[in-house]
């Protein structure tokens, strides 16, 4: 599937868990695809055996279905990717490409689940009191979680794209973060967003 992408290399398949951790402490790879119901594994127990066993890929998990669940399990894990089977192969690659640099990614159809629930906990957050970002901060950060350019993201919150650069690089300050995803990240961990 991934063999017409010249940038790309296939080092390994596994068809259960024992095998997929014997390969990865072998061969080492950048990212791993993993199915989450890999034959003999739960998809979550084998992205904290592959932390244990000290492989630093970046995972991106494969599910069947949109599962909100399944989602808060996926970030709490640590995994990078969230894409449905039915990713294209073009869709797998750029989310591979992606990751391998640092990003994070998550299939179109699940963005409304993610932000329903990021938004669920940033309430929460904000009721306790506990967010070190002004109301505005917020909102400019949830439009970032989502993939929002500078220039939508000024648009939607009537300012310059100046002012949402400044106001970036106070909440990337704020959360001591040191890029946008970053701090997305970081705000999720916190339960501001």
């Amino acid at each position: 599937m991934l063999s017409a992408y010249p940038d790309m290399e296939l080092v390994g398949e596994a068809d259960g868990g024992s095998a997929c951790l014997h390969m990865l402490a072998t061969l080492k790879p950048d990212v791993v695809l993993l199915d989450s119901r890999l034959a003999g594994a739960n998809g979550f127990c084998l992205v904290r055996q592959i932390r244990q066993i000290r492989c630093e890929c970046k995972v991106i998990l494969l599910n069947a279905d949109c599962d909100d669940a399944f989602l808060i399990q996926a970030a709490q894990a640590s995994v990078r990717g969230y894409l449905l089977k039915t990713a294209s192969s073009q869709s797998l690659a750029e989310a591979i490409r992606g990751v391998s640099t640092g990003g994070w990614r998550l299939s179109p159809e699940l963005a409304d689940a993610a932000f329903s629930g990021l938004h669920a906990l940033w309430q929460r957050a904000r009721a306790s009191g506990a967010s070190p970002l002004s109301e505005q901060e917020h909102r400019m950060l949830e439009l970032i979680a989502k993939g929002t350019r500078t220039g939508d993201i000024a648009e939607a919150l009537y300012v310059s794209e100046r002012t949402v650069k400044r106001r970036t690089q106070q909440i990337l300050e704020k959360l001591q973060a040191t890029s946008r995803a970053q701090a997305v990240a970081e705000a999720f961990k916190r339960g501001l967003i």
